[in-house]
């Protein structure tokens, strides 16, 4: 998709319609191989067949390349969770307010289990219990059920843009934490595609 990344409007919260820069989302990942990889990380790695990509099959990939990727993010903050849906893939993160500390257990996902918090206009968020995922950490890099995540949300001063930012750590892949980010602009002008994923579509760019 080709988008304008200026951003139309002003914010007063985190709430609204975002676009990712995509230069972003190409620095993240073309630094995959300066990862700091364990043994099973490498191996992961140079284990990865293209075409068991998820994307492939219609899954979008989880977080941190979910949130970095330049595709249209609508956040909807409710009462008791904040809800970001991305139209890469339809991919749909629901962030829980106000449960840090929960001894509840879940089962594993594929955007794990995200609790936030607020620092007056910046989400902070902690999320565990993700599923293995032959992408977890970047494109063709794994992550196991280790992998925890902490991310902020930040609104810039003027409300046009938000600073991601995350630290990633997953002790099965990773022989130290990895951080990143990128920048949002604010786009009110935008909707957020209704353009289901189709399967045969979605796995074209293998045999073309």
């Amino acid at each position: 998709r080709d988008l304008d990344q200026s951003s139309t409007g002003a914010a007063t919260s985190i709430a609204g319609i975002w676009l990712p820069r995509s230069e972003d989302f190409f620095n993240f990942v073309t630094s995959r191989r300066s990862l700091p990889l364990s043994e099973e990380g490498s191996r992961s790695m140079q284990a990865f067949d293209i075409r068991d990509s998820s994307q492939a099959k219609c899954i979008p990939y989880p977080p941190p390349t979910l949130m970095l990727y330049s595709a249209i993010n609508d956040i909807e903050i409710l009462a008791d969770r904040v809800l970001i849906h991305s139209d890469w893939m339809d991919g749909e993160r629901v962030i829980h307010i106000g449960e840090a500390g929960s001894d509840t257990a879940h089962l594993p996902a594929l955007h794990g289990y995200s609790v936030g918090h607020w620092e007056e206009r910046t989400l902070v968020v902690e999320t565990t219990d993700f599923s293995e995922n032959n992408s977890g950490i970047a494109s063709g890099v794994a992550s196991g059920l280790r992998k925890r995540m902490l991310e902020r949300f930040a609104l810039a001063d003027d409300g046009t843009g938000i600073a991601y930012s995350f630290v990633l750590e997953d002790p099965d892949t990773l022989t130290d934490s990895i951080s990143g980010g990128g920048h949002w602009e604010y786009r009110p002008d935008l909707e957020p595609g209704d353009v289901a994923c189709d399967l045969e579509s979605a796995g074209r760019y293998l045999t073309e």
